[in-house]
């Protein structure tokens, strides 16, 4: 008998094993303006906003989305001054963790698509291409916020 509940017992820990230790894969996008004044946050916005048409218009899938298809798309969709200044290109990056309405995305390195318009020195904005999560949208800033656990439960 002290077998079976030790076979059942290595089955429910290696099913929650399992669950817990899988990652999904996310393709990101990641835009870095070229400082963070107003006309460079500008520049990132109509960037972001041209992307998001894109996707709206079925030009873009996550599952096709790539250097190529981006650039040649950006191209054909933005003025050639803003386009003259942007590099795409497929790299890893590390991205922190995260939390967004309930979701949470976990913190490591992914499969990125950046976009680094001139001199990349602003704050860069970055999103999940992924069906679930398209549409959020995080700025990095090093600001932290500190909360307390049996604040929020009493509040």
């Amino acid at each position: 008998m002290k077998k079976v509940y030790l076979i059942i017992l290595i089955l429910i820990l290696s099913i929650i094993t399992s669950s817990c230790n899988k990652k999904e894969e996310y393709i990101r996008l990641r835009i870095i303006a070229n400082s963070n004044t107003e006309i460079d946050i500008c520049d990132k916005t109509i960037i972001k906003n041209t992307i998001n048409k894109l996707f709206d218009e079925n030009e873009l899938t996550y599952e096709t989305i790539n250097t190529n298809n981006l650039n040649n798309l950006l191209k054909n969709n933005l003025n050639k001054d803003l386009y003259n200044k942007i590099v795409i290109k497929e790299c890893i990056s590390y991205y922190p963790a995260k939390s967004y309405k309930g979701k949470f995305i976990s913190s490591g390195n992914y499969q990125t698509l950046l976009i680094e318009i001139g001199e990349a020195k602003g704050n860069n904005f970055w999103t999940l291409l992924y069906p679930e999560y398209f549409g959020y949208e995080f700025e990095e800033s090093n600001e932290i916020e500190y909360r307390s656990y049996f604040y929020d439960l009493l509040s």
